[in-house]
């Protein structure tokens, strides 16, 4: 499987550093990128010499990256026309590659009162016009694990669209030199629930004793009985998670039921 990246941003020192643990043989057999380049679809010379290309090296996978450098105007018909010029450049029938764009989202942070977004809710989160997303079979969203921390290499992976299939639930990824690993026991409750900016009551040991001191309860239970306490969902959602400031009070019985740890 051959995958072809044209692309108009990266310099070759910046992929160098991107796939210096990638094996060598599956950059040299597998995957190849363009140096940074305007990406004129629009323009015949452009097109025939991605066709060459192809006759080169036939690829299986045409990435192109940005779509905001193919489309500039976010009309509807300029995406229609910025599509035929890719087909254009490209053999038709079972030669055809796989097409993906990476369209850019938009950026939010915690001052903007950023959510994170689920399934069909992403389509409306591509930078620029819908047509891109209304002519995708499928559309694959990148969202941070944590928007106040803009480095971390945490990123939650999650389909917006799946024509003619079932659309996978959202999973969470470390980037790694140029790969992805998976990773475990992510916490989705507490990040699809992130902080309010004007969420002033802390939550305390005494109140998490006072809900499950003697009482077995579902987290779905014991995040209701925390907001009867009058505190927001998301910060009882956070102060229950796995990973969060009282883990090691909370224990966590065989039927999945939450009760304060017996030391």
């Amino acid at each position: 499987w051959r995958t072809y990246v044209l692309q108009s941003e990266n310099s070759q020192g910046r992929l160098k550093s991107e796939v210096e643990g990638f094996p060598a043989d599956v950059l040299r057999d597998h995957v190849r990128w363009s140096k940074p380049c305007t990406l004129a679809f629009h323009k015949q010379d452009f097109r025939r010499r991605l066709a060459q290309i192809w006759e080169e090296w036939p690829f299986d996978m045409l990435v192109i990256d940005p779509w905001t450098d193919v489309v500039r105007d976010a009309e509807a018909g300029d995406v229609a026309e910025a599509f035929d010029n890719i087909d254009a450049s490209l053999p038709r029938g079972e030669r055809q590659p796989a097409v993906v764009v990476v369209a850019h989202i938009r950026k939010q942070g915690r001052s903007d009162k950023w959510r994170p977004k689920a399934g069909s809710e992403l389509m409306h989160e591509i930078l620029g016009s819908q047509g891109t997303a209304g002519k995708a079979r499928t559309v694959f969203a990148l969202q941070p694990s944590d928007p106040a921390d803009s480095q971390s290499d945490v990123v939650i992976l999650d389909c917006g669209k799946c024509n003619d299939g079932r659309a996978n639930p959202p999973s969470a990824w470390i980037r790694k030199n140029g790969a992805f690993a998976p990773v475990a026991n992510f916490d989705f409750d507490a990040w699809r629930n992130p902080p309010d900016d004007g969420d002033r009551k802390v939550i305390t040991e005494q109140t998490l004793r006072n809900v499950l001191e003697e009482t077995y309860l579902t987290r779905k239970e014991a995040v209701a009985a925390i907001v009867r306490q009058g505190f927001s969902e998301p910060a009882a959602y956070r102060a229950l998670s796995a990973d969060g400031k009282w883990a090691s009070l909370i224990q966590v019985a065989k039927d999945g039921r939450l009760v304060i740890h017996k030391a």
